[in-house]
């Protein structure tokens, strides 16, 4: 859609109706805010808002200055002025053209045919690239074989480019269901090849059995978008030698580097890749930005034109991986305080359908006391690769044990006592259990407990 132009042929009549419903609501509640009650008041138009403001004072120490000492950030001026660039206020070389890449509208399946006829005739397209457009000598591969259209679109602005990609018509065959969750890639046995190698220490089973207390449960978290401000950004310029200069919005420069030389078939000595500032990262640009530079500079080696592409927020969301889900199984036994005589977990993650960023290792961290480790999978699921995630394991789907650890502190923990047949099909289920080192929280949904 080109700049100042609407359209209302790109919302369904639910949609307008539903907005229709809405704005009358809303004006009928702010011509009757007198009347009306204070609960629904706040849904009608002209709702003032007061500013949040917060203040926060760290101590000092002068003795030890320059350690402690106050002092403002060195980027601080220009970015809080609006006058540092970020890649998509940069106005490029002449001549610079806009790239936007073509998303599958399935998880799973295959590309039957490609049909960019209407796009191509849109004004202000230049070119559609597909995966043949790639140069001889270079890889259709920025990492393991991913699940999108390998199209792209270049044009003389970014709205117009948008608009085309709109445009382009594709079929698809061998279409099945994704697998979207993590309770679906365990149902249907999809996992990562691989696992890492089993680490036993110690006897939990043992230790649960012989608990006075039982309890058996499940824990959950969802995956996470970055919301970083700036989306995915890479700008590409053709050098006068046959190389690729690059500014990239990435936290990991020679993971962008190599990917650029692959696709070209270039020497990674051709290529320079320059990150001067994000817009925001938090982990969610380390290979996040490898196929957007890659497409990116695709399009500027085959078109020997300056070429950026810029994500909107959608295709930013769409395209680019989160910090992945995890699932945690539980079974645990403890004494009468509340000290922890023996864990026994089973930890899901799904990293999306590669393990690019597969996570750290979380055994290290596991020094409470005796723990087991025993082979697991990692999730394969039909979505882009997860990110890096704070909750470091690298035994994604792995046996966790851990006995004689005490994670009280002298506090009275709230315990749950499990049924007199110690059997794990018939001790606590749906209980969620905070651990701390100071304490066992236990909550639980069932009344049969003995508490």
């Amino acid at each position: 859609m080109l700049r100042g132009q609407t359209s209302s042929t790109k919302y369904s009549p639910t949609w307008k109706e539903t907005s229709a419903k809405e704005m009358k609501e809303q004006y009928v509640l702010d011509v009757c805010k007198e009347k009306a009650s204070p609960e629904y008041v706040s849904g009608g138009v002209g709702l003032t808002r007061t500013p949040v403001v917060g203040t926060q004072d760290y101590g000092t120490k002068p003795e030890e200055f320059p350690v402690s000492k106050p002092m403002p950030k060195l980027t601080a001026k220009y970015l809080t002025s609006g006058t540092a660039q970020f890649i998509d206020d940069l106005a490029g070389p002449p001549g610079m053209l806009f790239a936007v890449p073509v998303l599958s509208t399935i998880a799973s399946g295959s590309v039957d045919s490609i049909d960019p006829k209407q796009a191509l005739e849109t004004p202000g397209v230049v070119a559609f690239l597909k995966a043949c457009d790639i140069p001889a000598g270079g890889v259709n591969n920025w990492r393991p074989k991913g699940i999108y259209n390998n199209a792209l679109e270049e044009v003389d602005n970014r709205e117009t480019a948008t608009a085309a990609a709109e445009k382009v018509k594709i079929t698809y065959k061998d279409v099945k269901i994704p697998i979207v969750t993590i309770q679906d890639a365990i149902k249907k046995q999809s996992f990562h090849p691989n696992p890492p190698k089993p680490l036993v220490i110690g006897d939990a089973k043992a230790a649960i059995a012989a608990a006075p207390h039982k309890i058996l449960g499940q824990i959950e978290c969802g995956e996470q978008y970055h919301f970083h401000m700036e989306t995915q950004s890479t700008l590409c310029i053709p050098t006068d030698d046959g190389g690729m200069d690059v500014v990239a919005s990435t936290q990991w420069l020679d993971g962008v580097l190599e990917t650029v030389a692959q696709v070209l078939g270039l020497e990674q000595s051709q290529v320079t890749v320059e990150a001067k500032r994000l817009g925001g990262g938090f982990g969610g640009k380390i290979s996040q930005n490898f196929l957007i530079s890659g497409l990116c500079a695709l399009a500027s080696g085959v078109l020997g034109l300056p070429v950026k592409m810029h994500l909107d927020i959608h295709a930013n969301m769409k395209m680019c991986g989160k910090r992945n889900a995890y699932l945690l199984t539980y079974f645990i036994g403890c004494d009468d305080n509340g000290k922890l005589l023996g864990i026994s977990a089973d930890l899901f993650a799904d990293l999306g359908f590669s393990t690019i960023e597969r996570d750290g290792d979380l055994t290290p961290w596991l020094d409470n006391g005796n723990r087991q480790l025993k082979q697991g999978k990692t999730d394969s699921i039909h979505i882009p690769p997860s990110t890096y995630n704070s909750i470091r394991t690298d035994f994604q789907s792995s046996h966790i044990t851990s006995t004689n650890a005490d994670f009280t502190d002298n506090t009275t923990p709230v315990i749950y006592t499990a049924p007199a047949n110690d059997e794990l099909d018939h001790t606590i289920q749906h209980t969620s259990v905070l651990l701390s080192q100071t304490s066992l929280d236990t909550t639980n949904e069932q009344t049969n407990i003995n508490k």
